[in-house]
């Protein structure tokens, strides 16, 4: 999960205690802070056959000390649609015939013979850009709020399996995903993703800039604070409708 722990994509941590417990894992990991938002916006050249995105990393506080980048972006290309015939198309079912992890919602696995031919492959990562994050795609010192640009081309020509055969079937099937990655830990902070010819609708600080007010910074006792410390802070967006809104933010 996220590059950090392994886990069951079924039982999730606690194996063989709650069925689809996957769920509230990933419910509960959801909860972390994400250190920046990433929107993203791509483009289609069918003519070269080129996929290109644009992405926006913004981070809700101040980086100024770092001599290094702590974080990096690693794009995917993911396929859907993706099936076939013979050998190659199989899935191997290792639930088949089992007894020990019994439950109604794995039974049609258990029932199924250990090869299941004829499926239909979504979520498939057929290029990825650079494992662990672009080097220097993001840089060691941010200011909070002020959007990062980076920019990514996928050749699909290149889009080849590890016999040499193109796996692309149906281009209108694309996606892209951007993830921020930890690159002392290998850890995957954030993600988003979009159809190839889309752009990403998530909200961002600097979205409504127009709309805020002032921020405000508060340590965990509630004290006021010039700027997000080290550590846990809390941010106040203040906006000019009189509402607020307040996020934890994490400095390392």
């Amino acid at each position: 999960m996220d590059r950090m722990a392994e886990i069951d994509p079924f039982w999730g941590f606690n194996y063989g205690e709650k069925p689809m417990g996957i769920v509230d894992d990933m419910a509960e990991r959801a909860k972390e802070f994400g250190q920046a938002s990433i929107d993203m916006e791509t483009a289609f050249d069918a003519d070269n056959d080129l996929v290109t995105v644009n992405t926006t990393v913004t981070f809700p506080y101040d980086e100024t000390e770092a001599d290094e980048p702590q974080f990096a972006i690693e794009y995917l290309l993911l396929a859907d649609g993706l099936t076939g015939e013979g050998s190659d198309w199989v899935q191997s079912n290792y639930y088949s015939g089992s007894t020990d992890e019994a439950c109604d919602e794995l039974q049609p696995f258990i029932d199924a013979p250990d090869h299941i031919e004829g499926l239909v492959f979504n979520d498939v990562v057929v290029m990825v850009s650079e494992i662990g994050g672009i080097e220097e795609s993001l840089p060691a010192t941010y200011a909070a709020d002020e959007p990062i640009k980076h920019t990514y081309t996928f050749n699909l020509a290149e889009a080849l399996n590890t016999s040499g055969q193109y796996v692309i079937q149906d281009k209108n099937k694309l996606r892209v995903v951007a993830l921020l990655v930890n690159l002392e830990t290998g850890e995957v902070c954030n993600a988003n993703k979009v159809k190839v010819g889309e752009k990403t609708g998530i909200n961002t600080l600097t979205a409504d800039m127009n709309n805020i007010r002032s921020i405000d910074y508060f340590d965990l006792s509630g004290r006021k604070m010039s700027r997000a410390q080290q550590g846990v802070s809390i941010m106040r967006i203040n906006y000019n409708n009189g509402t607020s809104k307040s996020v934890k933010v994490l400095r390392k």
